[in-house]
C-alpha cells in the first residue's frame, strides 16, 4: 500500500517531503494552486476568505495496518490561502471540502484493483 501511494502522488507530480515507512506515514511538499484552483478545494462557506489570492495545499497519508488482511489508510489535506498572515504556515488555513482526499483514494483504490 505504500508503494502505490507513493506511485500515485509521482503520476500525479505531487513531490513527497516525507516517506516513513515504519510510521506509515507519507507527507507531500507544499503544492502550489491558482485562485480558481483553490475554491475547488475549500468548503463554499470559505470561499469569502479566498478572495482573489493563490493559495497552497499539502496531502498526508497516514496507513495503518488493522489486521492481517485489512489496512486502514487515512488522507488529510491542509488548504492554505497565500496572504500576509502572521503565521507559520505564510497564509490562512482553511478546511477541505474533501474533493482531494477522496479524489486521491479513488484513484489508489482503481491502481489497486479494488471496488471503492
Amino acid at each position: 500500500m505504500f508503494s502505490a501511494i507513493l506511485s500515485l502522488l509521482k503520476s500525479r507530480e505531487e513531490p513527497v517531503s516525507l516517506a516513513d515507512q515504519t510510521r506509515g506515514l507519507i507527507n507531500t511538499t507544499s503544492i502550489n494552486v491558482t485562485n480558481v484552483q483553490l475554491r475547488t478545494l475549500v468548503s463554499t462557506n470559505l470561499l469569502t476568505h479566498v478572495g482573489r489570492q493563490p493559495g497552497r495545499y499539502l496531502l498526508s497519508f497516514n496507513v495503518k495496518r488493522l489486521d492481517d488482511r485489512s489496512i486502514e489508510v487515512i488522507a488529510t489535506t491542509l488548504v492554505v490561502v497565500d496572504g500576509p498572515v502572521a503565521s507559520i504556515l505564510g497564509g490562512q488555513a482553511l478546511a477541505s471540502n474533501g474533493s482531494l482526499e477522496r479524489a486521491h483514494l479513488t484513484a489508489l483504490a482503481q491502481m489497486l484493483g479494488l471496488g471503492h
